[in-house]
């Protein structure tokens, strides 16, 4: 399964229960030589968990395998603070557990049945975007063919996140005159569509 920034909460709910089941996430580069290299055992590990379960096998029932190609869903990249490739996450019982053993089958059948548990902790799931940054992905999605507006809501984000109070403040002034040119345009263009009439009449 190939997750994006727009799916990933959707899909996998890491930050909200995980009741859709266990992740196990690679976060690739296409580019990346040993991503290219893990792409056969990692496709062979879905395909081995899918017949599993349709073998009435529950050693690893609920484990989805998943996929993110971080070079097309940046904000995924941040969330996860992905530093390099292959970087492999499990999402189970509400935490997140980095894996860091062998790129091997059995390494990692073995890593997601148990061997996360004995690893580490785990850490808490960073969490999903805001409202707020739903809508700047949706408009960098339609802006990625336009450089100028791209990089303006680049702008508009950094401000936001760097001065949240001002960019509210900003935002809200913005709101109030924009309502008021409206309301003057408004009413100055009915008032000359009313006389347009009254002229007619006569």
């Amino acid at each position: 399964i190939s997750l994006t920034d727009e799916t990933f909460e959707h899909q996998t709910q890491a930050s909200t229960g995980q009741t859709t089941g266990k992740w196990l996430v690679k976060f690739y580069a296409p580019w990346c030589g040993h991503c290219k290299s893990l792409e056969p055992v990692w496709n062979v590990l879905a395909e081995t968990m899918e017949s599993d379960k349709e073998e009435g096998n529950d050693e690893y029932e609920g484990i989805i395998i998943a996929k993110v190609d971080v070079t097309t869903n940046p904000e995924l990249g941040d969330r996860f603070d992905i530093k390099g490739f292959p970087t492999i996450k499990y999402f189970a019982d509400r935490r997140m557990y980095a894996y860091e053993g062998s790129r091997s089958m059995e390494s990692f059948m073995e890593f997601v049945k148990d061997g996360y548990k004995k690893s580490s902790k785990g850490e808490d799931v960073p969490p999903g975007p805001s409202a707020f940054k739903k809508k700047i992905m949706q408009l960098r999605k339609l802006a990625e063919s336009n450089q100028e507006l791209s990089m303006l809501l680049d702008d508009f984000v950094h401000i936001f996140e760097m001065r949240k109070n001002a960019a509210i403040v900003i935002f809200f002034i913005g709101s109030y005159f924009g309502l008021v040119i409206g309301f003057i345009l408004g009413y100055f263009g009915g008032g000359s569509g009313s006389s347009a009439k009254k002229v007619k009449k006569e």
